[in-house]
Protein backbone atom coordinates (compact mmCIF):
# COMPACT_ATOMS: atom_id res chain seq x y z
CA UNK A 1 0.00 0.00 0.00
CA UNK A 2 1.39 3.56 -1.31
CA UNK A 3 1.10 5.52 2.48
CA UNK A 4 0.49 8.88 0.84
CA UNK A 5 -2.50 7.77 -0.85
CA UNK A 6 -3.80 4.05 0.67
CA UNK A 7 -3.89 2.71 -2.64
CA UNK A 8 -2.94 -0.68 -2.98
CA UNK A 9 -0.42 -2.75 -5.56
CA UNK A 10 1.36 -6.13 -5.92
CA UNK A 11 4.77 -5.68 -5.43
CA UNK A 12 4.88 -7.66 -8.70
CA UNK A 13 3.71 -4.68 -10.34
CA UNK A 14 4.83 -1.56 -8.48
CA UNK A 15 8.47 -2.69 -8.14
CA UNK A 16 8.73 -2.55 -12.20
CA UNK A 17 7.45 0.63 -12.28
CA UNK A 18 9.55 2.30 -9.93
CA UNK A 19 12.40 1.01 -11.25
CA UNK A 20 11.57 2.06 -14.60
CA UNK A 21 10.78 5.67 -13.24
CA UNK A 22 14.26 5.79 -11.59
CA UNK A 23 16.18 4.38 -14.20
CA UNK A 24 14.30 6.88 -16.84
CA UNK A 25 15.71 9.79 -14.83
CA UNK A 26 12.68 10.65 -12.34
CA UNK A 27 13.23 11.46 -8.17
CA UNK A 28 10.10 11.42 -7.71
CA UNK A 29 7.97 8.12 -8.25
CA UNK A 30 3.84 8.76 -8.33
CA UNK A 31 1.28 6.76 -7.33
CA UNK A 32 0.08 4.14 -10.28
CA UNK A 33 -3.79 5.70 -9.92
CA UNK A 34 -5.36 6.99 -12.96
CA UNK A 35 -6.09 10.60 -11.04
CA UNK A 36 -3.73 10.27 -8.09
CA UNK A 37 -1.17 13.44 -7.61
CA UNK A 38 0.24 11.00 -4.88
CA UNK A 39 4.05 10.77 -4.56
CA UNK A 40 5.57 7.38 -3.23
CA UNK A 41 7.78 8.27 -0.27
CA UNK A 42 11.89 7.35 -0.24
CA UNK A 43 11.37 5.22 2.50
CA UNK A 44 8.66 3.13 0.53
CA UNK A 45 11.16 2.83 -2.38
CA UNK A 46 14.18 1.75 -0.17
CA UNK A 47 12.21 -0.39 1.28
CA UNK A 48 10.68 -2.13 -2.03
CA UNK A 49 13.93 -2.02 -3.96
CA UNK A 50 16.87 -1.84 -1.78
CA UNK A 51 20.63 -0.31 -2.16
CA UNK A 52 21.34 -0.07 -5.33
CA UNK A 53 18.14 1.68 -6.37
CA UNK A 54 18.44 3.48 -3.17
CA UNK A 55 21.67 4.75 -4.46
CA UNK A 56 20.55 5.96 -7.42
CA UNK A 57 17.50 7.77 -5.93
CA UNK A 58 19.71 9.52 -4.05
CA UNK A 59 21.97 10.62 -7.17
CA UNK A 60 19.22 11.82 -8.71
CA UNK A 61 18.10 13.94 -6.38
CA UNK A 62 21.57 15.85 -6.17
CA UNK A 63 21.73 19.41 -7.64
CA UNK A 64 23.10 19.13 -10.99
CA UNK A 65 27.23 20.29 -10.00
CA UNK A 66 26.67 18.33 -6.97
CA UNK A 67 25.85 14.97 -9.51
CA UNK A 68 29.07 15.94 -11.90
CA UNK A 69 30.96 16.04 -8.66
CA UNK A 70 29.73 12.69 -7.13
CA UNK A 71 30.10 11.07 -10.79
CA UNK A 72 33.51 12.38 -10.76
CA UNK A 73 34.78 10.66 -7.63
CA UNK A 74 33.19 7.76 -8.08
CA UNK A 75 34.89 6.36 -11.30
CA UNK A 76 32.79 3.19 -11.21
CA UNK A 77 29.66 5.48 -11.86
CA UNK A 78 28.84 6.63 -15.41
CA UNK A 79 26.39 8.75 -17.43
CA UNK A 80 25.18 7.56 -20.78
CA UNK A 81 27.22 9.06 -23.37
CA UNK A 82 23.75 10.56 -25.59
CA UNK A 83 24.05 14.21 -24.34
CA UNK A 84 20.23 13.96 -24.05
CA UNK A 85 19.68 11.07 -22.06
CA UNK A 86 20.06 11.29 -17.93
CA UNK A 87 20.83 7.42 -17.41
CA UNK A 88 23.09 6.69 -14.68
CA UNK A 89 25.36 3.31 -14.72
CA UNK A 90 27.67 1.19 -13.01
CA UNK A 91 30.73 0.82 -14.91
CA UNK A 92 32.28 -2.45 -14.57
CA UNK A 93 35.07 -1.94 -17.83
CA UNK A 94 32.87 -3.30 -20.26
CA UNK A 95 33.23 -1.82 -23.68
CA UNK A 96 29.83 -1.89 -25.65
CA UNK A 97 26.58 -0.22 -23.72
CA UNK A 98 23.42 -0.23 -24.84
CA UNK A 99 21.15 2.23 -22.28
CA UNK A 100 18.08 1.12 -21.37
CA UNK A 101 16.22 4.54 -21.44
CA UNK A 102 17.45 6.08 -25.03
CA UNK A 103 17.86 2.71 -26.55
CA UNK A 104 21.15 4.06 -28.33
CA UNK A 105 24.66 1.57 -28.00
CA UNK A 106 27.66 3.07 -27.45
CA UNK A 107 31.30 1.78 -26.96
CA UNK A 108 32.72 3.35 -23.75
CA UNK A 109 36.05 3.33 -24.65
CA UNK A 110 35.68 6.00 -26.95
CA UNK A 111 32.21 6.98 -26.11
CA UNK A 112 30.76 7.22 -29.50
CA UNK A 113 27.56 5.06 -31.04
CA UNK A 114 29.03 1.41 -31.61
CA UNK A 115 31.64 0.84 -33.74
CA UNK A 116 32.17 -2.74 -33.73
CA UNK A 117 31.96 -3.53 -37.75
CA UNK A 118 33.57 -0.37 -38.51
CA UNK A 119 37.47 -0.63 -36.78
CA UNK A 120 38.78 0.11 -34.13
CA UNK A 121 38.34 3.63 -31.60
CA UNK A 122 41.41 4.85 -33.04
CA UNK A 123 40.19 4.21 -36.74
CA UNK A 124 37.19 7.11 -36.04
Amino acid sequence: MIESCGHKYHKSCLIPSIKGAINKGNSKVGCLSNGCNSVISNEEIFELLGDKYSAKLKLLERPAASKTQYMNSNAELSCCPNPSCNYKFHYNGQSDFTCPACLKKYCLDCRVEYHLHTGSCSDI
